[in-house]
């Protein structure tokens, strides 16, 4: 337990800005959430929930597994700042052939609009940002991209205390979120030392981005079904249960989600080592793996203790009492914690080793079990079939990257 302590540490201190970084990210959503939840009602937090899973699933679809791949490229150095310019103007134009999508399917709620639209714009705005993070995590500078997020989201979270405080319509807030995040991207451009043209026919070499898409797509596959499964499940509860059950769901989901920025303190600085190792000496040893998989269950199992012992305080101090009944799923779902880290970081593993193809199988099996499961539990266990489901999704993806990663293991050590 020491051992694993002190390992985490280790990662903490070095990654503190990857912990920081990540933190205000989730706070971003996080924040929001919590503040519209202390004035709209469930209906309409359900609804926005919903709209959001939706958009994000299809946020993902068009990611295209660009930044995973622009990571990977940029630590070992083999991206230009050109075909970053490229593969930033091409995300730019998609955004508006992605927004009639969630205007068709929530045809049905067109009394809502303009909260569609603007949590469309600000789902599909967010991943241009990440392209920019990614790229300067390669590089291995987390502390540019802190301090890109720190100074935008101060100015967001005070804003949405005032909001909070005089119930400033759910409009506004997205509208502000949407701005922060373009300013976000002006920021970090300019450490990257890159311009973004306004004419689509000035900026974009279709050749590199078709080819950069190639490279990516596995990943990109990977990323789909992830971000599905990971979704997926309040679409189906909606379903079959009512908005307000979406809501008590999501409650506690998200705060077991909201666990990985400690396990990407970890995940991110290992996928720079692990790329830059395996292209020097095509292999990662074991010990390393160990090492890094032990500060991961270490700080998991600490988060299940805090949710069981704690997790009612926690709800009541961020969510209010009308949500306490979402402790009683966040008790059950917190099990998850360990499987979500320990599938993580084997999919760093196979990514870093060039094996996202594996990755992208075995994430599609998972999707495939995540469906499966949730429409045989929750017609009968309701709330709770979607958190047996997410376990059991989670277990599932863990044991068959674990099987890929131990045949690859047995392999090398016989051509040794």
């Amino acid at each position: 337990m020491g051992w694993a302590w002190k390992n985490f540490k280790l990662f903490f201190t070095h990654g503190k800005y990857i912990f920081l970084y990540n933190l205000f990210e989730r706070l971003t959503f996080f924040a929001f959430y919590i503040s519209i939840a202390r004035y709209v009602e469930k209906d309409l937090y359900g609804l926005i929930v919903t709209v959001s899973a939706f958009t994000n699933i299809i946020a993902s679809i068009f990611d295209l597994g660009l930044p995973f791949y622009i990571q990977r490229e940029s630590a070992i150095g083999r991206l230009t700042r050109k075909s970053l310019i490229n593969i930033f103007s091409f995300k730019v134009v998609l955004i508006i052939f992605l927004l009639p999508f969630p205007l068709f399917y929530f045809s049905g709620d067109y009394s809502y609009l303009k909260v569609i639209i603007l949590i469309s714009l600000v789902n599909f705005y967010h991943p241009l940002n990440q392209i920019l993070v990614f790229y300067l995590n390669g590089k291995d500078k987390f502390e540019i991209n802190f301090y890109s997020i720190f100074y935008s989201r101060i100015i967001l979270f005070t804003l949405l205390f005032f909001y909070t405080i005089y119930k400033v319509k759910v409009e506004i807030s997205l509208l502000t979120i949407l701005m922060i995040l373009i300013s976000q991207s002006m920021y970090l451009s300019k450490f990257i030392k890159v311009t973004f043209p306004l004419k689509s026919s000035e900026f974009i070499d279709g050749k590199d981005v078709i080819n950069i898409i190639k490279n990516s797509l596995p990943f990109g596959l990977g990323i789909i079904f992830t971000m599905a499964y990971d979704r997926i499940d309040v679409l189906i509860l909606n379903h079959f249960c009512s908005k307000t059950e979406v809501a008590i769901y999501s409650v506690a989901y998200s705060l077991v989600r909201h666990t990985s920025i400690f396990s990407t303190v970890i995940l991110l600085q290992s996928y720079n080592t692990f790329s830059r190792v395996f292209l020097k000496e095509n292999n990662i040893k074991l010990n390393l793996i160990i090492k890094e998989a032990m500060a991961l269950i270490f700080v998991a199992f600490g988060f299940i203790l805090i949710y069981w012992y704690l997790g009612e305080i926690i709800i009541k101090i961020f969510f209010t009492d009308k949500f306490l009944i979402s402790f009683n799923y966040l008790k059950v779902i917190a099990f998850a914690i360990p499987l979500i880290f320990l599938n993580n970081f084997t999919g760093i593993l196979l990514n870093s080793q060039r094996l996202e193809k594996i990755t992208m199988v075995t994430t599609f099996f998972g999707l495939v079990i995540n469906i499966v499961s949730n429409f045989l539990l929750i017609p009968r266990f309701e709330i709770f079939g979607a958190v047996y489901s997410t376990i059991i999704t989670e277990g599932t993806i863990l044991l068959s990257q674990l099987f890929f990663l131990i045949k690859l293991h047995i392999r090398k050590a016989g051509e040794r």
